[in-house]
């Protein structure tokens, strides 16, 4: 596997393609095996390319790139309207736009949103934690983002002080895209427990998501704290 990622980085994909069978000898059921020969068959099998997505996509959403395979979904649709497959034309084109519609209710993937953290600290007086955590949220994607909850669960020393739930966009309002949200500005004050041997670590783990079964983390951030006793 190691080599034919280095084959596919490369651009050798015949052999990247060949690594990748002799690897599914051992390992027929890998879709990681499958999805990478999809991709370095793009150009030189784009049909095979298309049936290995096909089958990636139905299993693993989450981990298979929505963009390079719709992209190729439609250059199928030319190709086969070109060829006057008219049949097949229609068949890719379902797949495209049932594949979009998936996405756009159920999941985000790495880099299509930016969590820009405005500001983030802790003032602690009298074992009361008050917390200040601004942000604003902006869409990357070349699709509106029309659904999206935020979770952020704000630990000390990992055990959970607070959590804030939010339904952002619920298909009535949505971000369009590289449009960005106005900013979030969440102020808490909670009592927390804390000694000279374990001192306060304030930290908030952010996670977003579409759908509750694909939800994505953006990240765990720490916050600066000012003790005033």
């Amino acid at each position: 596997m190691n080599l034919a990622d280095l084959y596919l980085d490369a651009g050798k994909y015949n052999y990247t393609v060949k690594c990748l069978t002799k690897a599914e000898e051992y390992m027929p059921d890998s879709l990681a095996i499958k999805y990478k020969k999809a991709l370095a068959l793009l150009d030189s099998d784009p049909e095979q390319a298309e049936k290995l997505m096909h089958l990636v996509f139905q299993k693993d959403p989450e981990h298979t790139n929505f963009y390079i395979y719709y992209d190729l979904l439609k250059r199928l649709v030319i190709q086969k309207y070109n060829e006057q497959k008219y049949a097949e034309a229609k068949l890719y084109k379902y797949r495209a736009e049932k594949m979009t519609n998936f996405v756009q209710e159920n999941i985000i993937y790495k880099d299509e949103i930016a969590f820009d953290v405005i500001e983030k600290n802790v003032a602690i007086k009298k074992k009361k934690a008050n917390i200040t955590f601004r942000f604003k949220i902006r869409n990357l994607s070349r699709l509106d983002l029309r659904k999206l909850h935020i979770d952020i669960v704000f630990k000390n020393n990992d055990k959970e002080i607070y959590r804030f739930e939010q339904e952002v966009f619920n298909n009535s309002t949505y971000l369009t895209t590289y449009e960005e949200t106005p900013v979030f500005d969440i102020k808490i004050s909670q009592k927390i427990n804390y000694s000279k041997k374990h001192t306060p670590n304030i930290t908030a783990e952010v996670v977003v998501y579409k759908n509750p079964n694909y939800k994505y983390s953006v990240g765990k951030f720490q916050l600066p704290i000012t003790i005033n006793n």
